[in-house]
């Protein structure tokens, strides 16, 4: 407090004297409006300087050669029937369940793939390039789908845009040996024109936005004319790609999907070569690998660390004519060709250099040239004085016994050894009378504070003993850790028939930096059986320091709607006196928002709280289920206003949001509908990107998200103002042991926590009790997300530049401004000043760019 006086007696003085001289007040108050305008306008020249906008343009190009691209070709079907029928299989490997009947002790996987696919000669009858077929090499792959293709590689450049000078390519089939086509698709060939560097790959093609696809059918011709579109991108941080790299991103995206079913199943197939790993030898692990294969098709290739190559080329086919064809045996004629030497540029520029910073930075500085060098000295004395008070505040001042105080914390003491017996004879007699199912107890939600995991256990089901334990984390042991009853046994135990006890089934948990945990309790048993509405959803607040209750709140009546499920909460701690706690009600889609000063909540609605009926199924280890909750995730990030951002988002939803807590804290303002456009939409997650929990690391502004269709935690940077699936980053993603990643926390020495407990399983069907089903995750957040697009190893500007130009010029606009702009102010004077104020501004510019 003593830096505070100080500032206010400085100011108060300065105040008094500028009252008092009224030629010295007009000079200060236009000093300090030049100053305004001045950073507000540098702001965006450092801005700019620092990260240049990028302008794309596009312009005709005139090749004098051509370059063709490469062309696959898969049959349809991709089975010889007949050889499928002898190992009593199906026409297609997808159909799992004929390998029961399939013997793996007589022929391996790999002696059926190469028997049952068709070789080189039973594809092609000619093929050739400007009339050569040496000017073609051929590449041959194997795959689950598409069984083996080929794929055509140009070896030379053509001169000519006509017929003769593209592709010739005769294929063969043989319809008699057809007896059903797969997918009920007629006798033919699967063509892809895609470019060479990138390789084909079965799960990634026809997606990539990078290939034409057409399918050809046995007896006809048909003539494709090309056209080229050649991409030049920069590498950004928002838009990252790479110039030159040994692996194409399409082979980047297909060894990822190999990997993640290989590491789930133990073993391969011989359409995934070169991972050292053995092929399945048994009709469980076989049909295991093919139906994650499948499902795993998806995989985006940005979650496996594959970027797209900064340059591209895109070959568009048009078909020009098709007709029947016929000859001696089924077959088919292609002809690729060019009819343009015409080809399309697109190219990204930087949009600002050197020269155009030191343009605009002299039309910026050029109304200053108005005053006198009196006058510049003025400035820089005022920002000498301002720069003197800024670090008066923020200096702080250090307690009277030279450093901050903390309570003292006292765990709970378990009873001595002695009472063990008694304990276990009390473990069997709750066995005995059912009031203890082992398998019916799940964890849900976890906290941690200092040494102790806390752990929700709600009483969804008949069985469990205690609703909220938390774990000794410097306890060592080599099985299952023991749990504890949060804070006694006693607060879980029913004093008559007719009482609740005081904690009934909470759902999550948090602990504030004020040392207290706070308690979401839904006030209802058995929720996946015989319903029970034992009391009403509450707050309830310990003192982690002592485990002493320091407050219950029930939720009123109107709190608690017909379908009300409260199922998250977040604590505003910024001020302990004045904490604010925010639940989520994901049944009866609205926020409750509570005052720890006030005692009193009022709840808000709003339509973003509601979920989408598009994204409501979700399938996860395959089990298909649909859900319509709501309001699910919130997390909060304080700002500098004193008030902090909620960002949040309904379960079934792949959209997030965010708003200011000085709306939700106004209870007048919040439960009002004129409030409708403090809400924001920040973007969108994409495909299978429902996300639970979410929670902000306060050190990095960094969020994790908790993905239970992708069994995987994603992150995105809070500073980043685009929300794409690009700015999104992977932290984690396994089948094995992130199976319904169910809450997510960053403790005060910044670990990530992450819980997975296979909730869907524990609804739907039952928990195998001989198998890890629960697991608590950690890892410290740099090393969760380095490499990530969550990576804050690239620093932002200055905290006071940044939230200068934010105040100045509020915009979300992602429009890159013009080069060459300048302000319309007077005409430059006192040239030399100014241009040495500008080299003075622009070399500690520069230097801070050097340093970060």
């Amino acid at each position: 407090m003593v830096s505070v006086a100080k500032v206010r007696h400085k100011l108060w003085y300065l105040l008094h004297a500028l009252c008092h001289d009224p030629k010295r007040l007009v000079r200060g108050i236009v000093l300090f409006i030049c100053s305004i305008v001045v950073m507000y306008q540098l702001t965006d020249c450092f801005k700019k300087l620092c990260n240049p906008p990028i302008s794309t343009h596009s312009r005709f190009d005139l090749n004098d050669t051509m370059l063709y691209p490469a062309i696959t070709f898969c049959r349809e079907p991709a089975y010889k029937s007949d050889i499928m029928a002898k190992y009593n299989l199906a026409m297609h490997p997808k159909y799992t369940n004929s390998f029961d009947r399939f013997p793996f002790d007589e022929v391996s996987l790999e002696q059926l793939f190469n028997e049952a696919t068709y070789n080189h000669s039973e594809f092609f009858i000619q093929h050739g390039l400007n009339g050569d077929t040496k000017n073609i090499e051929v590449m041959e792959s194997l795959h689950l789908d598409m069984g083996r293709c080929y794929t055509l590689n140009p070896l030379t450049k053509t001169k000519h845009s006509w017929k003769e000078a593209g592709f010739s390519i005769m294929l063969r089939h043989d319809t008699n040996n057809t007896r059903v086509s797969v997918g009920d698709m007629p006798p033919g060939w699967h063509v892809f024109i895609h470019d060479e560097t990138e390789g084909f790959a079965e799960n990634r093609m026809q997606s990539s936005g990078r290939v034409e696809y057409l399918y050809l059918e046995a007896n006809e011709e048909m003539e494709i004319r090309l056209s080229t579109q050649h991409f030049f991108m920069l590498a950004s941080y928002e838009n990252e790609c790479v110039e030159f790299s040994s692996v194409s991103s399409t082979r980047c995206g297909e060894i990822c999907h190999w990997k993640a079913v290989v590491d789930s199943v133990g073993c391969s197939g011989p359409w995934m070569p070169g991972l050292g790993v053995r092929d399945c030898d048994n009709p469980e692990s076989t049909k295991q690998l093919i139906k994650l294969y499948r499902q795993l098709e998806d995989l985006d290739g940005t979650q496996c660390g594959c970027f797209q190559p900064c340059t591209t080329t895109i070959y568009t086919a048009s078909v020009m004519n098709r007709k029947p064809f016929h000859i001696s045996v089924p077959a088919a004629q292609l002809w690729v060709y060019y009819t343009s030497k015409m080809v399309t540029i697109v190219e990204e520029f930087h949009g600002y250099d050197f020269n155009q910073f030191v343009s605009d930075l002299g039309g910026s500085l050029g109304f200053l040239l108005g005053l006198s060098v009196l006058g510049l000295i003025g400035l820089l004395e005022k920002i000498v004085e301002l720069v003197f008070i800024r670090r008066l505040l923020l200096v702080g001042v250090p307690d009277e016994k030279g450093g901050p105080r903390f309570l003292e914390r006292v765990p709970p003491k378990w009873p001595p050894e002695g009472k063990r017996s008694e304990r276990e004879t009390e473990r069997q007699e709750a066995i005995a009378s059912k009031s203890y199912i082992a398998e019916n107890v799940i964890p849900v939600g976890l906290e941690v504070y200092k040494k102790r995991l806390f752990l929700t256990l709600p009483r969804w089901k008949e069985g469990i003993p205690a609703s909220l334990a938390y774990i000794n984390i410097n306890e060592t042991t080599t099985q299952s850790p023991r749990l504890h009853p949060y804070p006694s046994w006693s607060a879980h135990r029913r004093t008559s028939e007719t009482d609740a006890p005081e904690i009934v089934s909470p759902f999550r948990i948090r602990a504030d930096r004020c040392g207290r945990l706070w308690v979401l309790d839904t006030g209802v048993e058995e929720l996946l059986g015989n319903t029970t509405v034992t009391s009403p959803t509450s707050l309830i607040v310990y003192d982690l320091h002592n485990d002493n209750l320091l407050r219950r709140y029930k939720f009123p009546a109107d709190h608690l709607k017909e379908n009300s499920f409260y199922a998250n909460i977040a604590v505003e701690d910024n001020d302990c006196d004045d904490t604010y706690a925010y639940a989520a009600d994901l049944g009866s889609p609205g926020l409750v928002v509570y005052s720890w000063k006030q005692q009193e909540s009022w709840r808000v609605k709003h339509h973003y709280f509601h979920p989408d009926p598009l994204a409501g199924n979700y399938n996860i280890t395959g089990i298909n289920f649909q859900w319509d909750d709501g309001l699910f995730g919130i997390a909060l990030k304080p700002q500098s206003d004193g008030y902090s951002t909620l960002y949040f988002h309904p379960l079934s939803s792949l959209n997030e949001f965010s708003v200011s807590t000085k709306v939700l804290r106004n209870q007048t303002y919040a439960t009002e509908s004129g409030n409708y456009h403090e809400f924001k939409i920040l973007g969108s997650r994409g495909p299978n990107g429902q996300a639970g929990v979410a929670f902000v690391d306060q050190k990095t502004g960094v969020i994790f998200y908790a993905l239970p269709n992708l069994n995987a935690i994603t992150c995105w940077k809070t500073s980043n103002r685009a929300y794409t699936i690009k700015s999104l980053g992977r932290v984690y993603m396994s089948t094995v042991d992130m199976v319904f990643p169910n809450d997510v926390k960053v403790d005060d020495e910044s670990n990530l926590w992450v819980l997975s407990d296979r909730l869907h399983q524990y609804m739907y069907e039952s928990l195998n009790r001989n198998d890890v089903n629960f697991r608590v995750l950690t890892a410290t957040v740099k090393d969760a997300i380095q490499n990530t697009a969550c990576d804050t190893n690239i620093k932002p500007l200055p905290d006071i530049i940044t939230n200068l130009g934010d105040i100045l010029r509020p915009s979300t606009s992602t429009i890159a401004p013009k080069a060459g702009s300048s302000s319309a102010w007077p005409s430059p004077s006192h040239t030399n000043a100014i241009v040495v104020l500008s080299m003075l501004i622009t070399m500690l510019r520069v230097s801070y760019c050097i340093r970060i």
